[in-house]
């Protein structure tokens, strides 16, 4: 079941019946399936976007199960997907939070990723979780690549939590995720930055002279988000603000307000 279920999932198959079919025996898949079933269960219902609390109520009572016997692999996945579909658990994001030592030793940096992102999400506290992933700073800004980046530095900025050591560890690291992440990406991590008052004129500049490349593959809110943070920072950039400036038309007709404000403030 669980394995048809992933399958279904990765092939982006939205047969209701059979998802519904599945909700319904929760009860029996909660009680005989191991961590990685429910795992790969709940991934499948996230990545296609099928709402499923009944569900995922279900798998939240096995919270203490999950985080003492399931590898670190899964426990993301759950709480990953848990965020995806908006799922609020505090006993299963409790449970992982007070795993967190093994979480960030044995879990892999997309592991953590996918953790940090889904307590920012739900906007669960977690200062002990987020202050021992901001001490592996070396490790972030050695392994991770532009998605890691994004999910870590914007989940830290999301909680209010700071950590000089990770931003400057990631800045460090604007050459490479420059050329590997995409338009969203970038405006993600230097949303972080102003967010949290990091100032780096190295990656701000960097960022700046890829304008041309943000305002061509760029969404609105994402080109919105960076001059955003530009102009928080109180950093200017003639080349970036023009770029976006001649874009305001598509700007005014497509974007929120929101965003259009955000763009104008500069």
């Amino acid at each position: 079941m669980a394995t048809i279920t992933h399958s279904l999932g990765k092939m982006n198959i939205t047969t209701s019946s059979y998802y519904d079919g599945i909700i319904a025996c929760r009860d029996r898949i909660v009680k005989e399936g191991k961590t990685q079933e429910l795992s790969n269960i709940c991934w499948a219902f996230a990545t296609i976007g099928y709402k499923c609390d009944a569900l995922c109520y279900a798998v939240s009572t096995q919270h203490a199960r999950i985080v003492k016997t399931g590898d670190v692999q899964h426990i993301s996945n759950i709480a990953w997907a848990f965020a995806k579909l908006n799922y609020k658990s505090d006993s299963y994001f409790e449970a992982v939070a007070k795993e967190h030592a093994r979480v960030i030793k044995d879990g892999t940096l997309q592991n953590l990723s996918n953790v940090c992102w889904a307590f920012a999400t739900l906007e669960h506290k977690a200062p002990s979780l987020f202050k021992a992933a901001g001490e592996e700073h070396e490790r972030i800004a050695k392994d991770g690549n532009a998605q890691d980046f994004s999910n870590i530095v914007w989940a830290f900025a999301k909680m209010e939590y700071k950590s000089e050591n990770l931003f400057t560890a990631v800045a460090g690291q604007q050459e490479r995720f420059m050329k590997k992440g995409d338009v969203q990406a970038l405006s993600n991590i230097l949303s972080a930055f102003a967010k949290l008052g990091y100032k780096s004129m190295e990656l701000f500049e960097a960022v700046a002279s890829e304008h041309v490349r943000i305002v061509e593959t760029g969404d609105i809110q994402a080109m919105s988000n960076i001059v955003w943070a530009f102009a928080t920072l109180g950093i200017k950039s003639s080349d970036l603000f023009k770029a976006v400036a001649g874009e305001v038309e598509r700007i005014a007709r497509d974007g929120t307000e929101q965003e259009f404000l955000n763009t104008m403030w500069r």
